[in-house]
């Protein structure tokens, strides 16, 4: 069996009007075999657990748990991760494919500890109005020194929060066992980067604007979380 490049692990939590968009962006990708997609239906009370399993590819795997939250479902997810690279994503999301595929590209070259690209937040306001913001990205590696040299920076620029603009190694997440923290309610994204991050010897930074993250503001409240909204306060 060829080792896979990345695993791509999808909490999915009453999601069944976006999950089949954002598989079916990444399955159109020329690495699609190269790519494990691991789908975590939580416990959804509408059709979402129906149409992950209508999705005949060997290369999504859809998992199941009683509705527990995002960082089992990820655990869950990375319990069984094959790739040699690991992200995650957001159900509700959307990625500029041929951006993606540059930069897988380069990470089978330069082998990075950590990537990181960019993310266009997507404000939805009503059909009529819609708001894009692009994140800071830029075009550079890093040692770990340097990295954290200039940490309190990208801090600053709302890039380190989220795992969904990252690419990490699986081997260093076995190898010191890093899982998402259950029992934390807020920032949980951000603990999961910050001992990732002890482990790195050099990150690679990203121009290319990849990941398109949906904000639904017509919604009162969503049913999946949005992890932006998970920030610490410094």
């Amino acid at each position: 069996m060829e080792k896979k490049l990345l695993s791509i692990i999808i909490p999915v939590y009453n999601n069944q009007d976006q999950i089949k968009n954002l598989i079916d962006e990444i399955l159109s990708m020329e690495l699609r075999e190269q790519l494990e997609i691991l789908c975590v239906d939580d416990g959804s009370e509408d059709q979402s657990l129906q149409v992950l399993q209508s999705i005949n590819d060997k290369n999504c795997l859809v998992l199941t748990q009683p509705h527990a939250g995002v960082s089992y479902a990820r655990n869950l997810a990375l319990d069984k991760a094959t790739g040699e690279y690991i992200t995650f994503f957001d159900a509700d999301d959307n990625i500029d494919t041929n951006k993606f595929m540059t930069v897988l590209n380069k990470i089978k070259i330069e082998k990075p500890d950590l990537s990181i690209f960019g993310i266009y937040d997507r404000f939805i306001y009503s059909s009529e109005k819609i708001q894009l913001h692009r994140n800071y990205v830029e075009n550079k590696r890093y040692s770990a020194d340097e990295f954290f040299q200039n940490f309190g920076n990208l801090l600053n620029k709302h890039i380190m929060y989220s795992p969904c603009n990252k690419i990490y190694k699986r081997s260093i997440i076995e190898r010191y066992q890093i899982r998402f923290n259950v029992e934390c309610a807020i920032g949980e994204d951000m603990l999961f980067n910050l001992d990732y991050l002890q482990h790195v010897c050099n990150v690679r930074m990203f121009e290319e604007f990849v990941y398109l993250y949906n904000h639904d503001m017509m919604k009162i409240s969503s049913s999946s979380r949005k992890y932006h909204e998970n920030e610490f306060q410094f």
